[in-house]
């Protein structure tokens, strides 16, 4: 029995557009990660300005034994589990606890406390602003099907892998004429 799979072309593995979603939906949702991050960017400029002149609670729940908050202090985001039972009366036993570069935890009897330096979520805003920017503005290049990718330069009238019938920019470009080239890559005939 011979178990033959043939070769596998990378184009199998890719998702393609057509396949799962339209097009058109895929564009929205990458302009809508833009949107989400510029609005991270901002939204974290204002905390961090609005954090410094006092501390600035951004949500607050009080559950039975703990109070979990959000709050923005110094250019630091705080995101604290504090206990509000009886236990907290009895002596604090710290527990691990660290800081570097602005990131902290510590970990006592009497809670538990992250800290995320504002810095450090702006520049995750402004990365990902840049690189769903960069995405939403990619175009594929001339001479490919707009739908799957295939290379059109030897059938420009439709796509012999999904059938698209391409528009005039995706149309492959004509070489132009051969006179720039010298003696030695355009031989005589």
């Amino acid at each position: 029995m011979n178990l033959s799979f043939g070769v596998l072309h990378p184009s199998h593995f890719i998702l393609r557009c057509r396949d799962t979603i339209p097009c058109a939906m895929r564009r929205n949702r990458v302009w809508f990660a833009t949107a989400i991050s510029a609005v991270l960017c901002l939204a974290t400029c204002v905390l961090w300005v609005r954090g410094y002149a006092a501390p600035y609670e951004l949500a607050r729940h009080d559950f039975a034994t703990r109070r979990a908050r959000v709050e923005v202090s110094g250019g630091r985001l705080l995101l604290a589990s504090d206990v509000t039972d009886s236990s907290r009366f009895v002596y604090p036993r710290v527990g691990p606890s660290g800081e570097f570069a602005g990131f902290g935890y510590t970990k006592s009897t009497l809670g538990k406390r992250l800290t995320v330096p504002l810095w450090f979520l702006l520049l995750v805003g402004v990365v990902s602003f840049f690189a769903s920017l960069r995405v939403a503005r990619r175009r594929r290049p001339a001479g490919l099907c707009r739908a799957c990718g295939y290379d059109l330069r030897a059938t420009p009238e439709r796509c012999p892998e999904c059938g698209a019938v391409p528009t005039p920019r995706d149309e492959p470009a004509d070489p132009g004429p051969r006179s720039r080239r010298g003696p030695i890559d355009n031989p005589p005939q």
